[in-house]
């Protein structure tokens, strides 16, 4: 109503004020923006298990996903329980052959995981995160480096998937970090991390860094900055949160 009465007032005057005047006297109604939602904690493990909602207790949260799927590969190699996707989403010199395979971990990285946030003193928090990737139809660990090894001086023709990855077995061959964290002077952390490049893909891509649907998320070398095995590293990292 209020920039009804403006526009009146280019044509004429004395409408223009009483529209003003109308429009002042009307209440102005703001709808405030809904409060954002927090993913509900399961209140057993059967929810964990059949539901999206993580299992916490007291701070401690066990959280995970298990993505399993299958297709067909006009031009593919045959599956490897090693290597983090099961077979190669992208030709490679090795994919000579067509068929339907088992295709794991394509929108996202199977992975059990426990983290925690428990205070310490009022203003300073204790954190953790320790994640594990597998396959999960051999629930073996993913381990780029090893589906290399194992088709280490076999034929093309009778090679299995393989690529590297920085997901070389260990049991947190995803994350595995601590450190402290205070709404004042920001967030300090050492352990095994993502890399910024790895961020900046997980929020900008409008794949998600998905395996099978994102170049990027599958050759790893964009999250690494060139190099496969750098986009999960050992590093300390320190964020600035707060105004000192």
């Amino acid at each position: 109503m209020k920039n009804f009465g403006k526009n009146f007032l280019v044509s004429t005057t004395a409408i223009a004020l009483c529209g003003v005047a109308h429009a002042a006297d009307l209440p102005v109604y703001t709808k405030a923006s809904p409060p954002p939602l927090a993913p509900a904690s399961c209140t057993s493990a059967e929810q964990f298990i059949v539901t999206d909602c993580p299992l916490s207790y007291y701070g401690i949260t066990v959280y995970g996903t298990i993505d399993v799927g299958g297709g067909y590969e006009s031009h593919g190699a045959p599956f490897n329980s090693s290597i983090i996707t099961g077979v190669e989403e992208l030709v490679q010199k090795n994919s000579n052959r067509s068929g339907w395979f088992l295709k794991p971990n394509g929108l996202s990285q199977s992975n059990i995981g426990i983290k925690g946030n428990e205070s310490i003193t009022p203003g300073l928090n204790f954190i953790f995160d320790l994640n594990f990737g597998f396959d999960p139809y051999s629930m073996t660990a993913a381990n780029g480096p090893n589906s290399l090894l194992e088709n280490n001086g076999v034929p093309l023709a009778s090679q299995s998937s393989n690529a590297d990855s920085s997901r070389a077995g260990q049991f947190y061959n995803a994350v595995g970090y601590a450190g402290l964290t205070s709404p004042t002077y920001g967030t300090l952390t050492v352990g095994r991390q993502n890399s910024l490049e790895l961020d900046g893909v997980n929020a900008y891509d409008p794949m998600g860094g998905s395996y099978a649907f994102s170049v990027i998320g599958w050759q790893g070398t964009a999250v690494g900055g060139g190099d496969t095995e750098y986009h999960n590293q050992m590093a300390f990292t320190a964020s600035s949160s707060g105004v000192l």
